[in-house]
């Protein structure tokens, strides 16, 4: 950095200020950023950095900065020597300049040293009047538009110097320096006595650093987490306590069902008492019986590395409110099982009350282990509410794996709700209860994921086991009178297996022995598909035609059923199941969305998508495609046309498909929302009535790749089915299967489509 010689000015100093307020008396700066330029608008240096302004930070919705954001940040004395070094013998420049530079005279008075003289500026603000005449307003955004500067802006103070100085470049080159009162400024500027400049750099902290830390402070705190609250999950079996007795067993079942979201709403605090006076339990058994609870927890949390981390002692402490159980009872009954686990028998008396040799073996491990709750099963839906202690890449994995359905929010169908602290989310808590939606606390839902999960890998390797086995049986056929009674049974339709359509719907074929009827996938609620036999050709109605769904879908099963050759089946996905594309097999740029659907009444449907930026949201109306605008102005997405009827009552199958060329898709819009909306004309129809499947396949080889079935849905009249995305450059297929039950506008309305009343 060259400071000049006295009387020669060295260059301007474009500088900009983020603060806590707007009055230099009272508030103090949070970010400050420094452009040091020669006389020509050259940049020559560059300093940035956080300041901690020793106390809060103002308005972080304005600024952009947070007190996280401000650990280990230095202080303006920290910086303040650097700084006056940076500004020596320059003309300082700033948009309005009134103010970023008083923040900055008032700063270096506060700290006093090192004493600098006064500040000569110039207002790029004030002086756009005569360099930018055409601007409609003198904001620095306006300005830059205005002059036809391409500022590459950053957050923040940085931005705001890097905004400023290309403005001071362009005035210079209209002939600003040749002002008599920029003369005067360089002239002054370069007469000021300055203190030297340090030899040390400033410590420099910012917005990179601070969103670096961040990002680390969080994921350290999610393992934090996440080993804090797998205590549950770390155990082998899940069950209540028992052999305390027979009374107290049945009360215990009940307590744990009631503590599964660690709240006793007055309700169940009512049904307790009702339950322990008809078991007979008096307060001295009832007591006794609480403390086994607190003490069976706090067994299970020491279990898997031999102490109690600080969030399941406040665990602890909770359940122990909850029971009646003093905090100071809680510490001791800690004291109690980890001198228990560790041999020590010298421990506080036992949760009955009794010797500690009773203490001691009432926790022995094995003997009793805390409860989950009642189990999870497949296809619940599930709301999470808070912070989660699992990534949601992972948190994808283990729903896929467990079947389980994530929703989105309040307005999803949801089975059951998840919160990582009861108090933190009181207000979605009740929602749940007042719907009778069953709710989990983190650590308990977490233990019984782990359990499903479990229970499904051994179901499927016991599948595979069998299928291997020399000696499996064959499976019967079924036959055509059970395949009638099967379908009379329910007057809700039922879609086609992933790739076979309804029996109804299977065109004639030459008869075959009945050996070679096809297995159809199972349901989605086991890992590996369990033989289901589709009836032969002899068996099916000759007059019923194949929806073009179910066309695509026979040539690929096997060979000995009378056409094709044996091709991959597809994969079929869950709700919320996230793959890649090329993971499924697409050969191209090119990819096919298609939605199938069966109906027992006059139901009409249409394809829609959305082209969204990252922030899903539409950039125009031009980015919906729908039956009013068939194909989107860039090329890459555009209705193929419907087939098939579904308005006439007879179970046909209908189906409407997009075309989507991703190669094409508009720079910034790399996610598409497919969706099946039902006919505006028919207001009493929704989902509930009709049976869906989705397919993406690749229209260069024709192969289908993936599929989802949606046969269990509510009032939803339109139905988001998947979403195809690019992430770390890897496009993705996420199948959706949520709605809205207000219909298409409002689907088109929540992602920044103008929709007209």
């Amino acid at each position: 950095m060259r400071l000049g010689a006295r009387g020669e000015c060295p260059g301007y100093a474009v500088v900009a200020v983020e603060t806590t307020g707007l009055s230099p008396h009272r508030h103090r700066i949070v970010e400050v950023a420094v452009i040091l330029t020669d006389l020509e608008g050259n940049h020559v240096d560059r300093f940035s950095t956080l300041l901690d302004p020793e106390g809060p930070p103002g308005d972080s919705d304005l600024h952009g900065i947070f007190p996280e954001d401000l650990v280990g940040a230095p202080r303006f004395r920290d910086i303040a020597p650097q700084l006056a070094g940076l500004l020596a013998q320059r003309v300082v420049v700033a948009h309005n300049a009134r103010f970023e530079i008083g923040f900055l005279e008032r700063e270096f008075q506060r700290v006093r040293r090192p004493a600098v003289p006064p500040l000569v500026s110039l207002c790029t603000m004030r002086e756009a009047h005569r360099y930018v005449p055409e601007a409609a307003r003198f904001t620095l955004t306006a300005l830059c538009e205005a002059a036809g500067l391409d500022v590459a802006r950053g957050a923040g103070a940085p931005g705001k110097a890097l905004a400023a100085s290309a403005l001071l470049t362009h005035f210079l080159g209209r002939g600003a320096d040749q002002e008599r009162h920029w003369q005067q400024a360089r002239t002054v500027a370069a007469s000021l006595n300055w203190p030297r400049p340090p030899r040390e750099a400033a410590p420099v902290h910012s917005r990179g650093d601070a969103l670096q830390l961040r990002q680390e402070r969080q994921l350290a705190e999610q393992r934090r987490r996440r080993e804090a609250v797998s205590y549950l999950e770390r155990l082998g079996s899940p069950g209540v306590p028992g052999g305390v007795g027979e009374a107290e067993d049945a009360y215990l079942a009940v307590l744990d069902t009631s503590l599964e979201d660690r709240v006793l709403t007055a309700q169940e605090a009512t049904d307790l008492a009702e339950l322990a006076a008809s078991l007979g339990m008096d307060q001295a058994r009832l007591e006794s019986v609480h403390r086994l609870y607190v003490t069976t927890l706090a067994a299970a949390m020491a279990a898997g590395g031999g102490r109690v981390a600080p969030e399941e002692q406040a665990d602890l402490v909770r359940v122990g409110a909850l029971l009646g159980v003093p905090r100071a009872s809680v510490n001791d009954i800690v004291t109690m099982v980890l001198g228990a686990m560790a041999g020590d028998t010298t421990s506080p008396d036992g949760p009955s009350g009794g010797s500690p040799a009773d203490g001691a073996a009432a926790i022995t491990p094995g003997r009793h282990v805390l409860v989950r709750g009642r189990p999870l099963t497949a296809g619940t839906r599930v709301l999470l509410h808070g912070y989660v202690a699992v990534d949601d890449r992972e948190l994808e994995e283990r729903f896929a794996r467990a079947g389980l359905h994530r929703a989105a929010g309040i307005h999803d169908h949801v089975d059951l709700l998840v919160v990582a602290d009861p108090d933190a989310s009181a207000d979605r808590t009740f929602w749940a209860r007042e719907r009778g939606i069953r709710v989990l606390v983190e650590p308990v839902f977490l233990a019984l994921l782990a359990d499903l999960e479990r229970t499904r890998e051994d179901v499927a390797q016991r599948t595979a086991r069998d299928a291997a086995s020399p000696g499996a049986a064959t499976p019967a056929p079924a036959t055509a009178s059970a395949a009638s009674a099967a379908s009379a049974a329910s007057a809700r339709p039922v879609p086609p297996s992933p790739t076979t359509p309804p029996a109804a719907h299977i065109p004639p074929r030459p008869a075959q022995p009945p050996s070679t009827a096809v297995p159809a996938p199972a349901p989605a609620s086991s890992r590996e598909p369990e033989p289901v036999l589709v009836p032969s050709a002899a068996t099916t109605d000759a007059t019923q035609p194949m929806p073009r769904a179910a066309t695509a879908a026979v040539p690929a099963r096997v060979a000995a059923s009378g056409g094709g050759t044996g091709a991959a089946r597809p994969r079929a996905l869950v709700r919320g199941q996230t793959v890649p594309l090329e993971d499924l097999g697409l050969t191209g740029s090119r990819l096919r969305v298609e939605a199938s659907w069966w109906a027992a009444a006059d139901v009409d449907a249409d394809v829609v998508a959305l082209v969204l930026d990252d922030a899903g949201r539409v950039g125009g109306d031009e980015d919906f495609v729908f039956y009013n605008q068939p194909e989107h102005v860039a090329g890459g997405v555009r209705l193929a046309g419907k087939t098939g009827g579904g308005r006439r009552g007879d179970m046909r199958g209908a189906s409407d498909a997009v075309d989507v060329d991703l190669d094409r898709l508009p720079p910034g819009r790399e996610q598409l929302l497919i969706a099946l909306a039902l006919d505006e004309s028919a207001p009493g129809a929704g989902f509930a009535d009709v049976a869906v499947n989705m397919a993406a396949t690749d229209p260069v080889s024709g192969a289908r790749l993936a599929e989802l079935r949606l046969d269990d849905a509510g009032s939803e009249r339109v139905m988001v089915l998947a979403e195809v995305y690019r992430r770390s450059g890897r496009w993705r297929l996420r199948a959706v299967g949520q709605g809205y039950e207000e219909g298409l506008a409002a689907l088109a309305a929540d992602h920044g489509v103008d929709v007209e009343e």
